[in-house]
């Protein structure tokens, strides 16, 4: 690299110093540099491991190979001073002079155009617009080596499929990174602010600026923040559980509750898809429970002691009717389980729900924690309202409400959100201006 070339910023450079397997994600808002990481670690890498095979370098249409890979790799050769050959038909650049190394630029338009090369590496430039069914044979086509490093930068594009495949249940090995336009420092001084006046809406602003993914539509926990919300407002309180019941997807959360200053710290989540029953799953959150007092009390508790605690439980009102197989409903299956349910006489209409929970995160009196309850988090986090304003059931592939309903009627029935005088009955839209929680 010549002297006196400065490209990245701090942020840029704590990525490409990450060198670990696995894959590695930058959401980046525009203008934030993510295409000159991309080209850094092409060369890193290279640099690295070149002598064992090429490196994969993908962008979703033949337009973006040519226009913006292809000549950010040449621009950047030039300004850090390396060596490198093109050849313009095939899409290969041999990269270097006494360390060489080669980088095959290809198309993700169709699912098979990266059939039979074997690669050290990949960048994936823009990766959320490529179809799945592309996206993961390139990745598949990393097997050479043993740096086996993935690079996936693009502006976060909501929870499509791609999402879906790469994040919605990201291995162990998975790495997220997020850069700002503004962690730029090259970039114009009135470029952010200029273009947040163009992008208008916070949801766009955040997406397109700050690289923090948003929902479609908006967001209907728009309240929530892991960062701000992750911090537990409870430190020692009455265990409660809420249940939904699915027989296919059964889905409960276990909080910890402070009546004094009526607030509520979920502290764990017993989910089970696949069949199920309600005794079944009791006994999984009479565990968990156990679990819990272990870790965070320090003593050991029988699941005869959880019997006896008599733990309430909120689930939904229809847990009160009998099954067509048993006599006994939902209800009557938690209280043999030992918990001591508290059904409502008629559930709340969802979005009164959504509302008690919206404000009691604004309030920082509902917190969450993330890594206890990865499905919860990831569910306040993605799920949007569909074109009627209403809470989609669907994120992708992926059923989010269950685990929202069960948190929801722990706070419905805790702490209700108070009407205003002489408001509607029924709210038809999330909104958090209702007032105090009651």
């Amino acid at each position: 690299m010549k002297r006196g070339i400065a490209t990245f910023g701090p942020r840029h450079l704590e990525i490409l110093a990450d060198r670990a397997p696995g894959i590695r994600v930058v959401s980046g808002g525009y203008g934030s540099g993510k295409t000159s990481v991309g080209v850094g670690f092409l060369i890193d890498l290279g640099l690295r491991h070149g002598h064992l095979g090429p490196i994969l370098a993908t962008e979703p249409t033949y337009r973006s190979v040519v226009d913006v890979m292809e000549t950010s790799i040449m621009r950047y050769c030039d300004l850090w001073g390396l060596p490198y050959r093109r050849w313009v038909s095939d899409h290969i650049f041999e990269i270097g002079k006494s360390k060489r190394f080669e980088v095959w630029c290809r198309s993700l338009d169709k699912p098979r155009a990266v059939e039979g090369i074997n690669a050290i590496g990949l960048w994936s430039d823009e990766w959320e617009l490529c179809d799945p069914e592309a996206l993961i044979p390139a990745m598949q086509r990393v097997r050479v080596g043993d740096a086996l490093e993935i690079l996936l930068t693009g502006t976060p594009e909501g929870y499509g499929p791609a999402w879906e495949t790469v994040l919605a249940k990201p291995s162990p090995t998975t790495r997220q990174y997020i850069i700002r336009t503004q962690d730029n420092p090259f970039l114009p001084d009135t470029y952010v602010a200029e273009s947040a006046s163009r992008l208008g809406t916070d949801e766009a602003i955040k997406e397109k600026l700050e690289g923090i993914r948003t929902a479609r539509g908006g967001r209907v926990y728009s309240r929530f923040d892991r960062r701000i919300n992750g911090v537990p407002v409870v430190k020692s309180g009455r265990l409660v559980i809420g249940c939904d019941f699915n027989v296919r997807n059964m889905q409960w959360v276990i909080a910890e509750v402070d009546d004094e200053a009526r607030r509520i710290h979920v502290v764990g989540e017993v989910v089970k898809e696949g069949g199920t029953t309600t005794d079944e799953h009791a006994e999984r959150t009479a565990r968990a429970i156990m679990a819990h007092i272990a870790r965070t009390r320090g003593r050991q508790v029988s699941r005869e002691d959880v019997f006896g605690m008599r733990i309430r439980a909120y689930p939904d009102a229809s847990g009160q009717s009998l099954h067509t197989t048993s006599t006994l409903s939902d209800v009557h299956l938690l209280l043999q389980a030992g918990f001591r349910p508290d059904p409502p006489s008629r559930n709340p209409p969802v979005m009164e729900r959504v509302n008690t929970v919206n404000v009691l995160f604004r309030d920082r009196r509902l917190s969450v924690d993330v890594d206890a309850c990865p499905v919860l988090a990831r569910a306040l986090e993605t799920q949007a309202l569909d074109a009627n304003g209403e809470p989609e059931k669907k994120t992708g592939a992926s059923d989010v409400s269950h685990i929202l309903d069960a948190l929801g009627y722990v706070c419905h029935r805790l702490y209700p959100v108070q009407r205003k005088p002489g408001s509607d009955p029924a709210p038809t839209s999330v909104m958090d201006e209702w007032g105090p929680v009651a």
